[in-house]
């Protein structure tokens, strides 16, 4: 099943998520369309880790991010793996 309709079944099934991990689609487009799909599934504690940091649609995915939900800070390890970036609710 695609990432957008699972996260429409978890969504309809009312799952909040306390830990997202996102390493699928590495391209800007597809990085943040998985985490606005699972955004209102997040519970207020929630941590969500982007992996392949190093890759380049991944990281114009994190800066989008940061401009769109500046509510949420990032971490970012470029040297752990391939680069993971963690990110949780001010």
């Amino acid at each position: 099943m695609l990432s957008q309709d699972a996260a429409k079944l978890f969504q309809r099934q009312n799952v909040k998520i306390d830990y997202l991990h996102i390493d699928g689609d590495h391209s800007k487009r597809g990085v943040i369309s998985d985490f606005e799909h699972y955004l209102p599934l997040l519970s207020a504690k929630a941590v969500v880790s982007i992996h392949d940091l190093n890759m380049q649609g991944v990281q114009e995915a994190i800066s989008d991010v940061r401009l769109r939900h500046d509510d949420w800070e990032i971490l970012t390890l470029g040297d752990l793996g391939a680069g993971t970036a963690f990110l949780r609710r001010r």
